[in-house]
């Protein structure tokens, strides 16, 4: 190519001169042309010797100090190590402008050049680094932040905007923008003797039930008299001294329990000390004390187990207000220097650091989609996101990305590493879980145990520390996971022989006495170590951002999040809905005006004060909610103080109750409530400007105008109805009211908000009040009876030596209990003095051999582009001709693939294939094809720890195993099967506590769940145990107590299939073979592990061109990182490993086991005594599959004492409310009729709306373990809602005899006889059902229960407003239907019938029917108004248990037919 065909020459351009005149390549001159000699072309050969002239470049893009320089390559075979060392790659010659011209070029143009230089290097020799090349070109390809996906199109477009900024990656955007901006003010924190105690208390009950909490509110102001509250003090935080400098990047270790989050909360300035806990100690900023330092400013403070974000903005949206809540540089303070270099993404309309952050996060591709749809990863990503934004000296990170894997905790480690580099900003980061790859960029380690500092000193020493100790590191083991161990107390494996094992105290002092802790002492014995602090100012929009007011140890709040963002954390997803209350409120005002043909007069102008008064109520509403929410610890609270709160503004608006019949004691209520003036200002505008005929006309017609014939119809009214007070002449005073409640609402809601922490308790989580304390309260001992401790040491001395061994493929296992297993059953039998032979304790294992050939699944429809959840179709290779197979005794683990690939494979052999995709190959069971019960003989436990919270440990697996083992086992032996179960996996500890207070009793909660996941599979006695991600989120004793319990399965014959991403050596050693994928999920390898992984090393490391392994390397992590699996990925395969398996000896080995499996029928005939034969379609009856179901949900009602407790209360609040406000009502006169009849109608609106709402959060917290038990295909998805439905009816038997027996009998409405009150509740009941039936079949209908509830608000209003009573029958036009098809119209006909009628025939002879001053009888008025006739009683109440059973028979229809509703949907 000639020098006129190529672009403009630059500074990065290289010189390449081939020595002497017949290379066949073209000489290329840099632009200073200087000349370059070289050998003559007839001494050595064209290929002898390169050279060429380059401005180098290191990797960070500084090449300010670099000099071009000539580098002259030996012939091929007179090179020696010297100067093979004094040649530079080719890559490090190149700079990134040179790589950007190549880039920037036509595809033809790069195509010629490439196969140029491709020739010239093969010619040389160097074909393997031309190979090298074109791989890491690829990945480089790949990871570069370009505008487009590729392509020859978008090859040639420049890039712009940010993208412009960071095309040399985020480092060197980092360095060049610390040179323009302000420094970020170094901070050096030190602490010193912290010390932190938690008081607490414990009662009588060991969690709540509705039944002892009704016994409690009577009982316990007695109690209260003679015992006294018990607590107990436990220090968490034992004397912990240390720092934390600028620039450097801190990990906090430490098993669960051993105060690192505590530690965390107290550095970051989140702890203050409360009557309960107690706090000592000094924390010091730069010599500053907490106090004395405005720590919102100075301290960003991410805990990733709780990101609450509001779910209808999107993911730009969020980040956008939460920078607008923050004081960073902004564009439009920018000096001119900053503006230069932030020029292309100014052009654009960008925020330079807002599109910082999304990029290094890689949120941008997400950034136009609502929070709601984003996965929990980038949900995860999104709160650190919001705090990046900020300029803070500290940042502290406890558990930021929970449920992600270990390449993107890597990938998130390595950002905040460069930041605190350049920035000089510092970093202290808790993980429970991590890659040995994140650990090593860490600088300094601070190790935990049981609240004291075990070693706190660089990371590289950390190892050394120990060692000197006695405990040296195997080279399989990971850093972080030696360190974890030791502080678990579980260091005897790694402890040198003939050395005494140390225990927490000794290695406490060993601590205290190394220069590691002398290090410490003079460190924070200096003053001053810098003198920069930040400078006090208020944040830009004028919102504080929140300062911590206690430390709650189960708290685990966000707490730098900015006023309005703290609804989330204490309103749930409830919030949502109120976003479309104004809209909706607004919607609902012009239909309901125009309907009624209220009046238009005055050009209208009553129209625009009558949208201004419903605007203004609409917001009051919503901010009184609001209110609510923050004052109410949990959404059913607030739901209780809701239906109070409306109940007083409704019976207290002057419309329900004339304020003449109101109460002297409650007079002050009516004055007050704003809906009570926005009542008269809007009847004033109505009546004065629509009605202004005489009444002289209409005297014998309307009522109200005897008294004022000479008046206007509209003001007669306004004073018949009370409307007219003192202020009437004064239009603009019920606005001044409703401006001043709204207000108030708000600056109270942002008090509480500010003042008032509550700890983040879902609405599913049961409250407990006893909490059992041991050793540490946060670090629970399990607690093993020695019947256990025998069972599993005679396992492992039966069986364990298998599990080290790695069995050959061709080997047949067949396993079966041994004397010595027997043994330690007979010692569990005799511990609890069970005498039955000890055949009969165990069930026996059915032995399934599981064997699968050329299994291939290819998606249809996957997320393409963007993960907002927006579908496109798209085929897509998951994996592909897969086989391999799992004999009895087997665990067999599944490793690498990319986008869940062997996630999908687990579930495909276990009989869950994802819908949406093509599945081919064969799959056999003992040799058979699979039949329709297979799913139902093994076990899956999902990564999602999903159960009924209000279930102990022990009835979660009674449970599913009453329904999965079949009815020829007896109730004996299913018990002792779960207690078997509860010892193997060490719950009996837990046994008897509620699956939701885990979280109270102990730091294992992570372990405790995933050890029930695991539990209530094995209940069933599965032959096949498949594992999704066993360990994720688990520390390493967590992982330890996983992995020691699925290897005792074997020995009875059971297999374990599991899956892992990144495996580590010591978790993989636990299995006995492996198929490990390739990134195109093709099979790079089926075969045994070996002793520390061994087998697998030996096989990868035996195949050509793949790097020499070293013996201090861990063996997994170099297998997944020549593999292209590793941590980081960013490089492609060495070789093709799939083509390399399948030419192997190993391959033929493993086909011939395999084809012998297939055709092997050794098994097929055993019978199964666990499980029915596919003639059934479920193991139990569906009479006990009922009964089963029934029983839970009926706990959970019994024990969800936030939901029935509240309804309970919310029903004996509202009916002494309103007994007294209608106590001694009679009938002399009409108002008192009107206002008697009434009571009848705002009864039947408050319990009906309240329990149509009421149960659909309810529901929703159940789905998630009911989604679990579908897919093991437990029971009938119909007994789900039939359980609900049956479960509510005694809750609402009390619930509403207390409504009754309280208000009518205050009130004296339907209790002349007991027949009546007896009628009068049963209707009440009944209407009840009614309601909560209509709520679960739209809780049923709609995907969403925030639609749910809309829907809901929006059928009952239209119910309430057609019910005849405000809109009386004869007026209701063309929506008469709608009046036919209400169930509030029905039970207000029976109810007011019920109540008001008496038999006025036989009132000629004796008459008792209540008569008004006019002589006319009350029933008949009321009766002649409303169309009422005692003889509908019967038809009416027919027709309203009708509407119950439709609306149950369609909640069970929508429930079982639509797709959001199925378990494959979720």
């Amino acid at each position: 190519m000639s020098q006129s065909q190529r672009a403009p020459s630059s500074p990065c351009d290289a010189t390449w001169s081939l020595a002497g005149g017949g290379g066949g390549v073209p000489r290329r001159h840099a632009r200073s042309q200087s000349p370059v000699s070289g050998r003559s072309a007839s001494a050595t050969p064209s290929w002898a010797s390169w050279r060429w002239s380059s401005t180098s470049m290191t990797d960070d893009g500084d090449n300010a100090d670099d000099e071009c320089g000539v580098v002259v390559v030996p012939a091929r075979g007179t090179e020696t190590p010297a100067t093979r060392a004094r040649m530079p790659g080719l890559s490090r010659c190149a700079s990134f402008e040179a790589r950007a011209r190549i880039g920037a070029a036509s595809p033809g143009t790069a195509r010629r050049v490439a196969v140029r230089l491709y020739d010239s290097l093969r010619r040389h020799g160097l074909r393997q680094e031309a190979d090298r090349a074109f791989r890491d070109a690829a990945v480089a390809n790949d990871d570069a932040p370009a505008a487009d996906g590729g392509g020859g199109a978008a090859a040639e477009r420049e890039l712009t905007g940010m993208a412009c900024l960071l095309k040399d990656g985020f480092v060197g955007y980092l360095r060049e923008l610390a040179k323009i901006t302000p420094p970020v003010p170094k901070q050096v924190v030190k602490f010193c003797g912290i010390t932190y105690l938690a008081k607490i208390e414990t009662a009588t009950f060991s969690y709540e039930t509705f039944g002892n909490k009704l016994l409690e509110y009577f009982v316990q102001p007695i109690r209260s008299l003679s015992l006294s509250k018990r607590s107990a003090e436990l220090q968490i935080l034992k004397g912990i001294d240390g720092y934390i400098m600028p620039g450097s990047m801190t990990l906090v270790l430490g098993p669960p329990g051993s105060g690192k989050s505590t530690l965390l909360k107290i550095l970051a300035g989140r702890a203050d000390p409360g009557q309960d806990s107690g706090l000592s100690g000094i924390v010091n900023y730069n010599e500053k004390t907490a106090s004395e330092v405005r720590k919102s400013r100075l301290i960003a403070y991410v805990c990733g187990q709780l990101n609450m974000h509001i779910p209808f903005l999107s993911v730009r949206e969020t980040l956008e207000f939460a920078r607008d809540c923050m004081q960073v540089l902004r564009p439009e303070n920018f000096t001119p220097q900053m503006r230069k270099f932030f020029a292309y993404a100014l052009v654009e309309g960008q925020d330079p650091f807002l599109e910082y952050v999304m990029q290094i996060l890689d949120l941008k591709k997400i950034e136009n989609c609502l929070v709601s749809g984003i996965s929990d990863t980038d949900r995860d990503k999104l709160t650190i996101a919001e705090l990046a934004l900020g300029t803070y000296s500290v940042m502290v990170y406890d558990q930021p990305l929970t449920g992600s894997d270990l390449a993107m905790t890597y990938d998130l480690v390595n950002t905040i590493r460069a930041v605190c580099r350049i920035q000089q900003s510092s970093a202290v980061m808790a993980l429970n879980h991590l890659s040995q790859e994140a650990f090593d960029l860490f600088d300094r380690i601070i190790l935990l145990g049981e609240g004291h500092v075990l070693y706190q000193g660089p990371r590289q020493d950390a190892v050394t520390y120990f060692a000197q100790l006695g405990y040296m590191k195997p080279s399989h083991v990971e850093s972080w996971e030696f360190l974890q161990d030791i502080a678990a107390e579980n260091g005897m494996q790694y402890l040198l022989p003939r050395l005494t094992p140390r225990g927490l105290v000794e290695l406490v002092e060993c601590y205290y006495s190394s220069d590691h802790y002398l290090d410490i002492v003079r460190v924070i014995g200096k003053n001053k170590e810098f003198s920069t602090y930040w400078v006090e100012s208020e944040p830009g929009i004028g919102l504080s951002l929140k300062e911590a007011s206690t430390l709650n140890s189960n708290a685990e709040h966000q707490e730098m999040e900015i006023v309005v963002a703290k609804l989330l954390n204490k309103s749930g997803s409830a919030t949502g809905a109120e976003s479309t209350g104004n809209i909706q409120a607004l919607l609902y005002s012009v239909c309901v005006y125009f309907l009624a043909g209220l009046t238009l007069e005055n050009n209208g102008v009553v129209f625009l004060d009558y949208l201004v008064l419903m605007f203004l109520v609409a917001y009051f509403g919503s901010s009184f909610f609001f209110f609510l929410s923050a004052v109410a610890p949990i959404p059913e609270a607030a739901n209780a103080l809701a239906g109070l709160i409306v109940a007083i503004f409704l019976l207290f608006s002057g419309f329900v109750i004339y304020p003449s019949n109101i109460p002297q004691y409650w007079k002050w209520l009516l004055h007050i409530n704003p809906i009570r003036w926005a009542n008269m200002s809007f009847c004033d505008r109505q009546f004065s400007y629509g009605y202004k005929d005489f009444c002289n006309k209409y005297l014998n017609q309307l009522t109200f105008c005897k008294d004022n014939p000479e008046m206007a119809t509209g003001k007669a009214y306004l004073i018949y109805a009370e409307l007219l007070t003192g202020v009437s002449g004064k239009p603009w005073f019920p606005y001044i009211i409703l401006i001043g409640w709204t207000l108030l609402a708000l600056l109270m809601a942002l008090i509480f908000l500010n003042k008032i922490e509550f700890s983040q308790i879902s609405q599913s989580v049961p409250q407990i009040k006893k909490r059992k304390l041991s050793k540490n309260f946060l670090y629970d001992v399990e607690i093993y009876s020695s019947s256990t401790d025998s069972c599993i040491e005679a396992s492992i001395e039966s069986g364990r030596h298998k599990f080290l061994e790695s069995p050959k493929l061709a080997s047949s296992s067949t396993t079966i209990f041994s004397e010595d297993e027997n043994a330690s059953v007979r010692n569990w039998r005799e511990e609890f003095r069970v005498k039955i032979d000890s055949e009969q304790l165990t069930i026996p294992v059915t032995l399934m051999t599981l064997s699968f050939l050329e299994l291939s699944f290819v998606s249809m429809t996957r997320l393409s582009g963007d993960r907002c959840g927006k579908v496109t179709k798209e085929e897509a290779i998951d994996f592909e001709n897969v086989s391999g197979c799992a004999r009895p005794g087997i665990m067999l683990a599944l490793v690498g693939g990319a986008n869940g690939s062997v996630a999908t494979l687990l579930k495909c052999l276990s009989g869950r294939t994802p819908l949406g995709g093509s599945f081919t190959g064969d799959i056999r069971v003992n040799g058979t094809k699979s039949s329709a019960d297979f799913s139902r003989r093994v076990g899956y436990a999902e990564r999602l720890d999903a159960h009924q919270p209000y279930l102990t440990i022990r009835e979660s697996l009674q449970f599913s195993a009453s329904l999965r083992l079949t009815n020829r086992i007896s109730k004996a032996r299913r018990h002792m099967h779960v207690q078997l179960v509860l010892d193997q996996l060490g719950l009996q500890y837990y046994a008897n506590n509620l699956v939701g207070s885990l979280r109270d009793g102990t730091g294992k909660t992570f372990e405790v769940a995933k050890k029930l996941t695991i539990a209530v599979e094995l209940a069933a006695n599965p032959s096949i145990l498949f594992l999704e991600e066993p360990l994720s989120g688990l520390d390493s004793s967590g992982t330890s107590a996983i992995l020691s319990i699925l290897s005792q399965l074997p020995v009875c014959g059971q297999s374990v299939i599991a899956t892992f991403n990144y495996p580590n050596t010591r978790a993989l050693s636990h299995f006995h073979q492996v198929i490990i994928l390739t990134q195109e999920g093709r099979q790079a390898y089926f075969g045994p592990v070996g002793l520390n992984c061994h087998e697998i090393l030996g096989y990868f490391t035996a195949i050509p061109r793949v790097p020499h392994y070293l013996q201090t390397q861990n063996p997994i992590s170099f297998v997944m990182g020549v593999t292209g699996l590793g941590i980081p990925r960013k490089k492609l395969a060495v070789t093709d490993f799939a083509d390399e398996f399948q030419n192997s000896h190993l391959y033929e080995v493993a086909m011939k086991v395999i084809n012998t499996a297939m055709k092997n029928n050794k098994h097929g005939n055993e019978k199964d005594h666990n499980m029915r034969s596919i003639s059934y379609n479920y193991p139990v009856s569906f009479i006990r599959q009922i009964g089963l179901v029934l029983l839970r949900t009926q706990r959970f009602l019994w024990r969800n004492v936030n939901y029935t407790y509240s309804r309970f209360t919310g029903c004996v609040m509202i009916g002494l409310l309103m007994g007294s406000l209608y106590f001694k009502i009679k009938y002399e006169d009409t108002y008192e009729v009107t206002s008697r009849s009434l009571y009848i109608y705002m009864q039947t609106i408050l319990i009906g709306v309240i329990s149509a709402n009421n149960v659909i959060p309810q529901i929703g917290t159940d789905k998630l373990a009911y989604f679990r038990e579908m897919r093991s295909k437990m029971y009938l998805p119909i007994i789900y809602p039939v359980s609900w439905v049956i479960s509510e009816i005694p809750y609402f038997l009390i619930a509403t005899l207390a409504f009754v027996g309280i208000g009518n009998g205050m009130a004296g409405i339907a209790t002349q006889t007991a027949a009546d009150f007896l009628a009068y509740w049963s209707v009440l009941f009944l209407f009840t059902l009614c309601m909560t039936y209509f709520g679960m079949m739209i809780t049923f209908l709609a995907p969403s229960p925030i639609l749910a509830a809309f829907l809901v608000s929006i059928i009952t209003s239209l119910w309430i407003s057609a019910s005849g009573v405000v809109v009386l029958f004869s007026d209701i036009r063309f929506y008469k239907w709608m009046y036919w098809m209400n169930p509030f119209q029905y039970a207000m006909s029976v109810l007011t019938v019920i109540s008001f009628y008496c038999d006025t025939s036989q009132c000629e002879r004796q008459c008792q029917c209540p008569q008004l001053p006019d002589g006319s009888y009350v029933w008949e008025r009321i009766a002649s108004i409303r169309s009422l006739s005692e003889k509908r009683i019967s038809t009416d109440v027919v027709t309203l248990a009708g509407m119950s059973i439709m609306f149950a028979v369609f909640a069970f229809l929508f429930f079982t037919v639509l797709k959001h509703n199925s378990a494959h949907a979720h």
